[in-house]
């Protein structure tokens, strides 16, 4: 039965993961071309960007304290949660909006403007998410590309690709040993989280691709949950096919990393070539990572494989540009297919 589903939320998952990538890459580059990296990166450096640094970090840590005090994740009031939320989108949006306006308007309005203006901007996206919660995922498309933009201009290119391999173990770890990560995602599904790209579908499938036993499983549980009354499902019973609900779901680190390494290796490398190779590794490995979760029907960790592709296509890309740090090349080629030969190997024994 499961083969048969999920195939249209699958393609517009990798499909919004490579707009994401192309988008952040396209703005990245107008900021080097047009000067802009510089002009933010002065302006966030004035006294007036460090305050409000320090005011924001001071929220951050107030917010994540009462979340640990109260153990939030166990108790039904989401105030705080929602709290949380609001700056970390804000803030990260911001980098976003700072940037684009920078190369739009640097030549029109001095800095300080541009900061106010980018500031409004990504508490506006804050409160528009809440408010209309079909707007989640342009709000972590548009939270990923200004995290991206951020770590990609700030650290050089081996950095990030280390960052990223210790993710990956992490991730690694997270799903396949202790499961912290399905339930991190299961909650932030509920409560329509702006931390997570997640795309749903009904799908009807023939009744008799089910056993007598599947059928009358299926059926308690819809009438347990009330989907029964419900006139799309209805409508497909009456068809005499059965309705499945699948959703796939996308964390915004495995977006926001492999931009960041795409950015950093165009912003540091000065190669167009290893950002194509980074960004190509990346678009095949989230492509992996939503085949093997359509077959397997299990959590997946996406960054060992996002890594294990990146890792060995700049690699490869490092050695045909002729790059002198032949160590580095090797490195991340071995890097990456260890992190493939694990992820494929557990993800297999554990179907």
């Amino acid at each position: 039965m499961h083969r048969f589903i999920g195939t249209r939320n699958v393609s517009e998952i990798i499909g919004l993961f490579a707009i994401t990538m192309t988008l952040g890459f396209l703005i990245a580059n107008l900021a080097v071309n047009t000067s802009s990296v510089v002009f933010v990166f002065k302006n966030l450096s004035s006294p007036l960007f460090t305050w409000f640094s320090y005011a924001a970090d001071l929220i951050l840590i107030l917010v994540i304290a009462v979340l640990v005090v109260r153990r939030h994740f166990r108790h039904k009031n989401r105030v705080e949660f929602k709290i949380l939320e609001i700056v970390v989108l804000t803030l990260t949006s911001f980098f976003l909006f700072f940037m684009v306006s920078a190369i739009l308007l640097r030549e029109i309005l001095p800095g300080y403007a541009i900061y106010a203006l980018a500031a409004c901007l990504s508490l506006v996206l804050a409160l528009v998410k809440e408010k209309w919660k079909g707007t989640r995922d342009m709000a972590t498309m548009a939270s990923s590309i200004g995290i991206g933009i951020l770590l990609g201009f700030s650290f050089g290119f081996p950095y990030v690709m280390a960052g990223l391999a210790i993710f990956a173990v992490y991730d690694y770890i997270a799903v396949f040993k202790t499961n912290k990560m399905a339930k991190i995602a299961g909650y932030f599904i509920r409560n329509n989280a702006a931390f997570l790209m997640s795309v749903s579908e009904l799908d009807a499938i023939p009744v008799e691709r089910l056993t007598a036993g599947e059928r009358n499983s299926y059926m308690k549980l819809i009438e347990k949950t009330g989907e029964s009354e419900n006139p799309r499902f209805k409508k497909i019973l009456a068809e005499g096919k059965i309705p499945i609900i699948s959703q796939v779901s996308l964390g915004e680190g495995d977006i926001a990393l492999p931009l960041t390494a795409m950015i950093s290796a165009y912003a540091f490398m000065q190669n167009y070539y290893l950002a194509a190779a980074v960004g190509i590794g990346a678009i095949a490995g989230i492509s992996l990572t939503m085949y093997m979760l359509r077959k397997y029907m299990k959590p997946i960790p996406a960054v060992p494989l996002l890594f294990g592709f990146m890792g060995i296509f700049s690699g490869i890309a490092l050695v045909i540009l002729g790059d002198t740090q032949m160590y580095l090349s090797v490195l991340l080629i071995v890097a990456g297919t260890l992190a493939l030969f694990f992820h494929t190997r557990k993800t297999r024994i554990r179907k």
